[in-house]
């Protein structure tokens, strides 16, 4: 891992506490970017709820994503909200990326990115998998965002993906 981490020289962390001991531990001295774009979704009063305890408290969720709804949690996020965060994000740091660059956020984050980079329909971001604690590599290139993934973890994040096709 000190391979991948020695060339950076800016990194961006979103303000949880789990993201900035990570960016602690990646940035060797670097000054850590708290950045609010960089949150996971906000579940809103579904936080910590259970999948089972979520569908009986607030049912019309299931029903919109049953029918490929991009449902918001209630008083929280839906996947369009966070998409528009990775946006705003991504326009915020690609003018001035022309250096390494580390960015530490979340799962849900993640998603969004990858989702929109491989053109996937967001009623599928949900079977991404993104694996814990491994970087996924872009390149920035004229303000543009480009996966640098190898084959055999694209194969781990699109797993669920390929077999709701088959």
């Amino acid at each position: 891992k000190k391979e991948i981490i020695k060339d950076i020289f800016k990194i961006y962390s979103s303000p949880l506490k789990r993201c900035i001991q990570t960016a602690k531990i990646i940035s060797n001295e670097i000054a850590i970017n708290i950045e609010d774009l960089l949150l996971e979704i906000d579940y809103g009063l579904a936080e910590a709820l259970s999948y089972k305890q979520l569908i009986k408290e607030y049912p019309k969720i299931k029903e919109c994503w049953d029918k490929g709804i991009d449902s918001r949690f209630p008083n929280g996020e839906n996947n369009e909200d966070v998409n528009n965060r990775v946006n705003l994000f991504l326009n915020h740091i690609s003018l001035n990326i022309e250096e390494p660059t580390c960015v530490v956020t979340h799962n849900v984050f993640l998603r969004c990115l990858i989702g929109n980079a491989f053109n996937i329909d967001k009623r599928h971001w949900y079977k991404l998998h993104i694996p814990f604690g491994i970087p996924l590599e872009f390149i920035s290139h004229q303000n543009q965002f480009y996966p640098n993934i190898s084959r055999d973890l694209l194969g781990e994040i699109f797993v669920d993906i390929g077999r709701s096709l088959a």
